[in-house]
């Protein structure tokens, strides 16, 4: 628990200028060791591993100790394990796109053009696959246009700012609100004034039909919450119930500009038919070679059906 709260207090003010990695600390070589060589005793060859998460042990990459050589997931439970195991393998090989879009108000030039740039790409990848795709864009990339997204796309990718409560770790997609960005000010959606900009466990408790996969660009967008009576949720297991498989989301903080490349280069792969996981893997792979650090190289993971 101490190692996890230590790795955790680094991931949330670690960035990119500093040098080394937020998990280097003994105790985490210890576990990795630990970790691969129960690997290797059951998975010899390699394959795949599912971690059933814990809110306590969130700072842990669990899947960046096994890769490349095991490809990994994450599981809110055990029933959740089994129902993934059934939705593998069984998305469209032509799936309808959507994508939204919503820079904050005073966005960096770097991050506005990171967001915008992989918005772009995902409206060239439609075009050369001949896949219809359908855009929120700045300004009307609101909770109307996210829910609308959900219910009438196969595959959507979310490109906005996360932020996760401090009292129970519940992540927030802050979005557009009539017509307006969200503010630019840390945990500004709290305000009364700003909730409208709010994205979370309380507006997804309705929704009957979702995306079958989801790759999120938010920062945190891969946390899990622990509500009343010790409820733990994700953005995978809320929506699970409306249709959702699949959930491609950062782990911790992200670096726009380093990580949505990686994240479009996943959902690229996927796209051409390669199963999640790998596709994950690989992107990944591709990115630590052009010299993206493994904290945001390594910052997505998948949750639920991993082919």
């Amino acid at each position: 628990m101490a190692t996890s709260e230590k790795i955790g207090a680094r991931l949330d003010n670690w960035h990119s200028g500093r040098s080394g990695h937020p998990w280097e600390t003994a105790q985490w070589e210890v576990v990795k060791k630990d970790l691969r060589v129960i690997a290797a005793t059951l998975l010899p060859d390699g394959g795949h591993v599912i971690i059933i998460d814990h809110a306590a042990l969130r700072g842990l990459p669990f899947h960046i100790a096994l890769a490349p050589k095991w490809t990994v997931s994450y599981a809110s439970d055990w029933s959740a394990i089994e129902a993934v195991i059934g939705a593998n393998g069984l998305a469209p090989s032509r799936p309808k796109l959507g994508v939204l879009h919503a820079p904050r108000s005073n966005e960096t030039v770097a991050v506005r053009e990171a967001l915008h740039a992989s918005a772009v790409r995902m409206l060239h990848l439609a075009k050369d696959k001949g896949l219809e795709v359908d855009e929120a864009k700045p300004g009307s990339a609101d909770a109307d246009a996210f829910r609308r997204l959900l219910e009438t796309t196969d595959l959507m990718k979310v490109l906005c700012h996360g932020q996760v409560s401090r009292e129970d770790h519940q992540v927030v997609l802050v979005v557009d609100h009539e017509h307006r960005s969200p503010p630019g000010y840390s945990f500004g959606v709290t305000l009364k004034t700003t909730q409208g900009h709010r994205f979370g466990r309380d507006e997804l408790a309705k929704q009957r039909i979702a995306s079958r996969t989801i790759f999120l660009g938010a920062c945190s967008g891969g946390v899990m919450s622990v509500g009343g009576l010790d409820e733990r949720t994700t953005f995978a297991s809320l929506l699970a119930q409306a249709g959702t498989k699949s959930v491609v989301a950062p782990r911790w903080k992200i670096d726009a500009e380093l990580a949505l490349p990686v994240l479009d280069d996943a959902l690229s792969r996927f796209i051409d038919g390669m199963p999640l996981a790998k596709a994950v893997s690989i992107a990944s792979e591709k990115a630590m070679q052009r010299g993206v650090p493994a904290w945001q190289a390594y910052a997505f993971v998948i949750e639920g059906a991993w082919i």
